[in-house]
């Protein structure tokens, strides 16, 4: 039996697939190098946007990949995170990755 979830809803939170609308506040936060320092930091919009599309075609054959984060309140994309498969590094296994806006930690 396979589950196929598009979105998660809690009380703050919305967990969703990703879509082209969120590339320009998903760059906002992984292309802030300082914030990003421990991670991959996305030197233009160009290549946050071909490293996020990686992961979301990912999940067509792993059956998941990261969310974006919505905050509801705002309805600001506020992070994207989950498990994946690093499309990167094809010999690792299963792992969690996660980037959440500096305004939003805490």
């Amino acid at each position: 039996m396979k589950i196929v979830m598009s979105e998660v809803h809690n009380s703050r939170l919305v967990l969703r697939e990703f879509t082209d609308s969120d590339v320009d506040p998903l760059y906002e936060i992984q292309g802030n190098r300082d914030h990003m320092r421990f991670t991959f930091w996305a030197e233009s919009s160009t290549v946050c946007e071909s490293w996020l599309r990686r992961y979301a075609e990912a999940r067509r054959a792993n059956g998941f990949a990261p969310w974006t984060i919505v905050h509801r309140l705002d309805e600001r994309v506020i992070g994207w995170g989950g498990l994946n498969l690093d499309p990167n590094a094809p010999g690792w296994r299963t792992e969690v990755s996660y980037f959440i806006h500096p305004a939003y930690q805490g």
